[in-house]
């Protein structure tokens, strides 16, 4: 039981969606209602299994301006035409979405909001890799709502940086980076160092650099990866950091807390997640994250009480249950399991026999007078 780390899986099928389709106009103001509606839609193309609707509320042009600036482009015509066009054949992310959710995972509208007169809406994503959560960001052209933006907490960049970091990488691959800079030059040597396995070397051609180089957000979010790989006091210092030059960033909390958990700073970890569901204004969700976090430590009764009160403020979440009955299984407390599997049974409209695939990993209780008594009962 443990937080996944997604960010890497979440960043490599970033890299391969886009669609190019609407030109890109000045945007007008968006209605709260009309917003929400908006949300809703996109959550019901994905729940229903059917990406279509999600995948063509992307306005791309948007995001193409913020990747691929004039003096690139013109630099590298070709190379960004064919990366453009190639980019834009592949895009679904409504499918890769669905299949992320596809095992007992889901998509949820949070809220609507402005945000520095900005109209946007926050979704949970919950798959086998975890939680994350998206923030789109709306807006209306010609009487019609289109995303322009989107960010991914688990990452802590926005989609356009993202295929921006695609976009240089193929650049420099092509040996393209004169113009491109020698900024991105020396990111990527560090990359390859990290790719070999040479954390410690990469780590220190990431220290050595100057200040105007280190405070690039790409720059920061690779050492912290890198320093994942070292030691404890390696990584704190290097997320603190971070910390100093993007401190209004909206992934801060999650980004980290893999990291944090894996070199034992449990209360810092616990501080990340009470201040994500701070910031985000509260999401009964993360009570599951409070949990993987309280197993860590051995505090069962703490994770007990933690999933407990997500399965009451979320009473759908299958998670919660899944992980609740694995634990009340661990402890061997027979009674509860019981108890929580008819409680799984009326939530989920299901027949007692649907839920032996849980069982299976424990023969103690398939052969306890507890499990026997609740069969046939």
């Amino acid at each position: 039981m443990h937080v996944s780390n997604s960010n890497r899986a979440h960043t490599l099928w970033l890299t391969c969606i886009f669609l190019l389709f609407t030109p890109y106009k000045s945007h007008c103001a968006v209605e709260y209602n009309e917003l929400i509606t908006f949300a809703q839609h996109l959550e019901s193309s994905i729940s229903s299994g059917s990406p279509y609707y999600f995948n063509l509320c992307f306005n791309t042009d948007a995001i193409i301006e913020k990747i691929i600036n004039k003096d690139s482009y013109s630099a590298n015509k070709a190379f960004s035409e064919g990366f453009i066009e190639g980019i834009k054949q592949e895009f679904d992310l409504g499918t890769v979405i669905i299949e992320e959710t596809s095992s007992g995972g889901s998509f949820s509208f949070i809220r609507a909001y402005q945000d520095n007169e900005k109209s946007k809406i926050l979704f949970r994503l919950i798959s086998n890799y975890g939680i994350n959560y998206h923030e789109y960001e709306v807006q209306s052209c010609e009487g019609r709502l289109m995303i322009v933006e989107g960010y991914i907490f688990i990452s802590a960049q926005t989609i356009s940086e993202l295929f921006e970091d695609v976009y240089t990488m193929y650049l420099l691959s092509m040996n393209q980076s004169p113009e491109i800079g020698i900024e991105s030059g020396i990111e990527n040597s560090i990359r390859i160092l990290a790719s070999k396995g040479k954390y410690s070397k990469a780590f220190k051609k990431w220290q050595k650099q100057s200040e105007s180089i280190r405070y690039s957000k790409s720059f920061q979010l690779m050492g912290i990866q890198i320093a994942q790989e070292l030691n404890k006091k390696i990584y704190f210092e290097t997320y603190i950091e971070y910390l100093h030059y993007f401190p209004e960033e909206s992934g801060k909390y999650m980004l980290p807390l893999n990291g944090l958990i894996e070199h034992g700073y449990y209360q810092a970890a616990l501080t990340s997640i009470d201040k994500l569901d701070e910031f985000i204004q509260h999401d009964p969700a993360l009570d599951l994250l409070r949990a993987n976090l309280y197993y860590e430590t051995g505090n069962l009764v703490k994770a007990e009480e933690s999933l407990y009160r997500l399965i009451e403020s979320v009473p759908d979440f299958e998670k919660g249950y899944l992980s609740l009955l694995g634990l009340y299984l661990e402890k061997k407390e027979f009674r509860k399991a019981t108890e929580l599997l008819d409680r799984m049974a009326l939530t989920f409209n299901t027949y007692k026999e649907n839920l032996s695939p849980f069982l299976i990993n424990y023969n103690d209780f398939l052969n306890s007078q507890e499990y026997k008594n609740w069969l046939e009962n």
